[in-house]
């Protein structure tokens, strides 16, 4: 079996060990933006994983590969069309849990001209190809499904590669110039996922200084057909779609329903339902450069 690294961080160090090397030059890929070295006065302690994946030693399951993770049997996975997306969604989770002194939510984020934007949904909402999206019309990636903000409301990046489902891809692809190769990193058949790289992470100067805050808190939806609209939303819409969406509020608690309702409390809140992504994407360009809307 072959070894490697493949993120490294103050909280969390993944190593894979495998007899197919594709495996680790496609993990390495997904986490190929790094993450950020979060201040030990968060962080926990720092973790190692170790994932080992091989062909399935049970009879049973010829055509499957088992995945263990610090030497403990996690699951099985058929090896073309489902071991990437488990490999990059265990790491996604244990990266996150490692985190566990900031609130973590399920959303994209994103910023431009300063100015952080948290998009908390659901799955399926269509927040990975919106961030995709912003991403391609000039916005700061900072995550496309895991949103990391301190007490202090300041947000962090956490830039894996943007997982898209293939009809999320094609509305990209039908409206945007078609991403390079060297922006796609894997892309699967059977209606699988592309992963697409960040185009525009933050600025490391600016992460070291001021920092970004969420001045605007946007609830996604897609639809089909060609209307897009931006529309503010009462700010008891938006914290229940923080709360609802908080990955780790339950261990935070008390600290965790401060900061969602200070969040609220500084941000301006939207719903934005979306035909057009290329039209979405002028809308929060108009957003976040706007005067009038500045604290």
């Amino acid at each position: 079996m072959i070894q490697g690294s493949v993120l490294s961080s103050d909280a969390l160090e993944v190593v894979i060990k495998t007899e197919w090397p594709e495996v680790l030059s496609q993990a390495r890929d997904i986490f190929s933006a790094g993450i950020p070295a979060f201040s030990h006065s968060n962080a926990v302690a720092h973790r190692r994983m170790v994932v080992e994946i091989s062909r399935s030693q049970d009879p049973t399951r010829r055509n499957d590969c088992q995945f263990l993770v610090n030497g403990r049997l996690a699951t099985f996975a058929r090896y073309r069309d489902q071991l990437i997306d488990l490999l990059e969604s265990t790491i996604s989770d244990r990266l996150a849990r490692s985190l566990g002194n900031y609130h973590l939510f399920h959303a994209g984020a994103v910023a431009r001209n300063g100015r952080g934007i948290l998009i908390p949904a659901a799955s399926g909402a269509g927040k990975s190809t919106l961030v995709a999206a912003l991403s391609l019309a000039g916005f700061e990636y900072f995550s496309d499904e895991v949103a990391v903000c301190d007490d202090d409301r300041w947000l962090y990046p956490f830039p894996k590669i943007s997982s898209i489902r293939a009809g999320g891809w094609e509305r990209l692809g039908s409206e945007f110039s078609w991403p390079s190769a060297a922006q796609t990193a894997l892309e699967f058949g059977n209606g699988g996922h592309t992963y697409m790289r960040p185009m525009l992470l933050p600025e490391r100067e600016r992460l070291d200084g001021p920092g970004y805050t969420v001045d605007f808190i946007v609830l996604p939806s897609h639809h089909s057909g060609d209307t897009t609209d931006l529309k503010r939303i009462k700010k008891s819409s938006a914290l229940t779609a923080l709360v609802t969406q908080s990955l780790n509020l339950q261990l935070r608690g008390a600290m965790g329903f401060e900061l969602i309702a200070s969040l609220v409390d500084h941000a301006e809140c939207y719903a934005l339902h979306t035909g057009s992504l290329r039209r979405a994407a002028e809308l929060l360009t108009e957003l976040t450069s706007s005067e009038a809307t500045k604290p």
